[in-house]
C-alpha cells in the first residue's frame, strides 16, 4: 500500500494531467510495473473501483486503470465493462466538467473493451456523438494543434486535447457501427460516412456556442452566419470610408483656415467613430462564432477522413464533402481579414488544406486532379515561410501548410506509379516540378532555421520519392540541366542533414550551472539531440541502401556525390576552436565522408551487371 501511494504521489509530482511528455513517461513506468505479479492485484482493484464504485476517481487512478486494461484486456472484458453504465456516466460527467485528461483516459478505455450487445453499442454511439458535438476545442490562437498520430507538437503552445479527443470519439463511432450493423467492410465504410456526415450536418445547421449558451446567431446555420459576417464586413468598410471622408473634409477645412466648419464636423466624426466601433464589435463577435464553429467542423472532418477507408468512386456522399464543406471553408478562411474576431484564420486555412489533402488522397484519380492545386499552394507558401519571422505564428502556419502539400504531392506521385507501370513523361515532369518547387526552401540560408520536425518531414518525403523514381525517364542523364540540378540539390541537402553536425555550446558548463538550469528545458534539449542523432542514422541507412537498389539509383548517387564534392563546402571541414578549453570542432568530417562515398561507389561498381549500366 505504501508503494502504491508513493507511485500515485510520484505521478502527481510529474503532473501527468497537464504535461504530455510526463504522461508518456508515467505510462511506460506503469506498464513495466503492472506486468509484474505483485502489482497486478492493485491494477485489477483500480479497474473494479472504476466499474462498481460511484466515487470520483483521481486522474492518476484513472490512468492506472487505463494502463492496467491495456496490459490485460481480459480483465476488462470479463466484467462486461461496456455494458456497465458507470464508465459511460463517468465519460459524460468528464465531458460536462471539461476535464480533458479524465475524458481522454475514459475514451481510451471505451475503445479497448469488447461491445457485448446492441444496447452497449447504442450507448457508445451516444457518448461519442456527445463528445463530437460538445467537447471543448482550443482556440487556434497561434498554430494548429497536432493530430492524434503526431503527438504533442513543439509548435503548438496549447494542449492537443481537443483534436485527440475528437479522433478517439470518431474511432468509437466506427466501433459502435460495426457492432450495431455487422456490415461488410465496404458497407461499414458507407454507414460510417453516413453517420459522420449527419453529425456534420447538425453542426452546420444549429449548434450552441463553446460555453454552451446560444450566442448572437447561435440558432443560425453556419451558412447564414457566414452571410451575416460578410454583410457586417461590408458595413465596416462603408463606415471606414465614411469616417475617412469626414476626416479628409475636416483636414481640407483646416488647411483653408475655415475653422468654423471644421469644428462643426467634430460631432459627425465622433458619431461615425462610434458607429464604426459598434459595427466592428458585431463583426468580431459573429466572426468569432463562425471561426469556432468552422474549427469544430473541420476538426471532425479531419478525424473522419483520417479513420475512413472509403473509396470516393464508391462513396458518392463523401465525395460531395469537398464542394459542400471544404471549398466554402477555404474561401471563408482566405477572405477573412487576419485577426478578425481575435481568431487565427491562417491556422484554420492550414487545417482546410490538410482536410483537402486527406479527402483527395482517398482516390488515385482525385489525387492526380488535385496536383495543380497543391503545387500552386506550395508555390505560394514556400516564399511566405522563408519571409516570415522565425518562431512567429505566421511561420508556424506556413510551415504546416508546406508540410501538408509536400506529403500529399509525394504520396500522389508514389500512388500514381512513379518508376513503375504507367510512369511516363508526364510523371517525370511532375517529379522534376516538385523538386523545383521545394528548391528555394532547401538552398535558402533560412533552411537551417527550420524546425527539426519540418526538416525530418522534408527528408523522409524526399527519400520516399527518390527511392520510387527509378525509371529511366527520371534518371539524371535524361533530364534537363535545371531539372537535374533541382533533384541533385535536394539529395545534397539530405547529405548535409546526414553528416553535418551543429557546433556544441560556446562554453563548457560547470556542475553548478547545470544544476541551476531548468530541468524540463534540459530534457527537451536532450530529447531533441537524441531525435536528431536517430534521424541522421536513418538517413545514413538510406544512402547506404540507395546505391544498392538498382543501377539507376547508383547513377543518381554517383552524380550527387560529384555535385556535393564540387560545391564550396570545404570551410565546413576546417577545424574551429569552441568552448573554454579551446576544443577543436569540425562541422563536417571530410575523411569520414570521403571514405563513405568511396565504399558505396566501390560496392555499386562491383555489383553484377554494373559494367552494362
Amino acid at each position: 500500500a505504501a508503494s502504491e501511494a508513493g507511485l500515485l504521489r510520484l505521478m502527481r509530482h510529474l503532473d501527468v494531467e497537464r504535461c504530455r511528455s510526463q504522461e508518456a513517461a508515467a505510462d511506460l513506468m506503469l506498464r513495466y510495473l503492472l506486468e509484474k505479479v505483485e502489482w497486478q492485484e492493485w491494477g485489477e482493484g483500480c479497474i473494479r473501483d472504476l466499474l462498481f464504485h460511484g466515487v470520483d476517481a483521481s486522474p492518476e487512478l484513472l490512468m492506472v486503470a487505463r494502463v492496467a486494461v491495456s496490459v490485460d484486456p481480459l480483465v476488462w472484458n470479463a466484467h462486461r465493462a461496456l455494458a456497465n453504465t458507470q464508465v459511460l456516466k463517468r465519460a459524460l460527467a468528464a465531458l460536462d466538467a471539461d476535464r480533458e485528461f479524465q475524458l481522454r483516459q475514459l475514451l481510451l478505455l471505451l475503445l479497448q473493451g469488447a461491445v457485448p450487445d446492441d444496447a452497449s453499442g447504442r450507448s457508445l454511439l451516444h457518448v461519442a456523438t456527445a463528445v463530437l458535438l460538445r467537447a471543448r476545442l482550443n482556440r487556434r490562437s497561434s498554430s494548429l494543434s497536432a493530430t492524434i498520430d503526431g503527438g504533442l507538437s513543439s509548435r503548438s503552445p496549447a494542449s492537443t486535447a481537443g483534436c485527440e479527443v475528437l479522433h478517439l470519439a470518431v474511432a468509437i463511432v466506427r466501433k459502435a457501427i460495426r457492432k450495431l450493423h455487422g456490415l461488410s467492410q465496404q458497407r461499414l465504410e458507407s454507414k460510417f460516412s453516413e453517420t459522420m456526415l449527419t453529425i456534420l450536418q447538425v453542426l452546420r445547421g444549429s449548434t450552441p456556442s463553446e460555453d454552451g449558451a446560444q450566442g448572437e446567431g447561435g440558432s443560425e446555420s453556419l451558412d447564414a452566419l457566414g452571410a451575416r459576417m460578410d454583410a457586417l464586413l461590408g458595413s465596416v468598410r462603408q463606415a471606414a470610408q465614411s469616417l475617412a471622408s469626414l476626416r479628409a473634409t475636416k483636414s481640407s477645412y483646416s488647411a483653408n483656415r475655415n475653422y468654423v466648419q471644421a469644428c462643426g464636423l467634430h460631432e459627425k466624426i465622433a458619431e461615425a467613430e462610434a458607429t464604426m466601433k459598434e459595427v466592428q464589435d458585431r463583426a468580431d463577435f459573429v466572426a468569432c462564432d463562425v471561426g469556432m464553429r468552422l474549427q469544430r467542423v473541420l476538426a471532425i472532418v479531419e478525424a473522419m477522413l483520417t479513420h475512413s477507408r472509403s473509396d470516393l468512386a464508391e462513396d458518392f456522399p463523401l465525395s460531395l464533402l469537398l464542394e459542400d464543406v471544404l471549398r466554402p471553408a477555404l474561401v471563408r478562411a482566405d477572405s477573412a481579414p487576419e485577426g478578425l474576431g481575435s481568431f487565427c484564420w491562417a491556422s484554420l486555412r492550414a487545417l482546410v488544406v490538410r482536410c483537402i489533402a486527406l479527402h483527395a488522397s482517398m482516390s488515385s484519380e482525385t489525387a492526380l486532379q488535385h496536383w495543380p492545386f497543391f503545387m500552386s499552394v506550395l508555390g505560394r507558401y514556400v516564399p511566405a515561410l522563408l519571409a516570415a519571422e522565425s518562431g512567429s505564428a505566421l511561420a508556424a502556419t506556413a510551415a504546416e501548410v508546406v508540410e501538408h502539400c509536400v506529403a500529399f504531392l509525394v504520396d500522389a506521385l508514389v500512388l500514381s506509379g512513379v518508376g513503375g507501370v504507367g510512369a511516363g513523361a508526364s510523371i517525370s515532369t511532375q517529379v522534376c516540378g516538385f523538386f523545383k518547387a521545394i528548391l528555394p526552401l532547401l538552398r535558402s540560408p533560412r533552411a537551417d532555421t527550420l524546425s527539426q520536425q519540418m526538416r525530418q518531414s522534408l527528408a523522409r518525403k524526399i527519400c520516399s520519392l527518390v527511392v520510387f523514381s527509378s525509371g529511366s525517364s527520371t534518371s539524371p542523364g535524361s533530364r534537363a540541366g535545371d531539372e537535374s540540378a533541382a533533384m541533385n540539390w535536394a539529395l545534397v541537402w539530405l547529405l548535409l542533414e546526414t553528416f553535418l553536425q551543429r557546433a556544441p555550446p560556446g562554453h563548457a558548463p560547470s556542475l553548478q550551472l547545470e544544476l541551476s538550469r531548468d530541468c524540463r528545458a534540459a530534457l527537451r534539449e536532450q530529447h531533441a539531440a537524441s531525435a536528431s542523432a536517430v534521424e541522421r542514422g536513418r538517413l545514413l541507412r538510406f544512402f547506404t541502401c540507395l546505391s544498392a537498389l538498382s543501377h539507376s539509383h547508383a547513377e543518381v548517387f554517383a552524380q550527387v556525390v560529384e555535385t556535393f564534392l564540387s560545391l564550396e563546402f570545404w570551410p565546413l571541414c576546417t577545424p574551429t576552436h569552441v568552448g573554454l578549453g579551446q576544443q577543436r570542432w569540425r562541422a563536417l568530417q571530410l575523411p569520414r565522408l570521403v571514405r563513405f562515398f568511396g565504399r558505396q561507389l566501390l560496392s555499386a561498381a562491383r555489383a553484377p551487371g554494373a559494367s552494362a549500366a
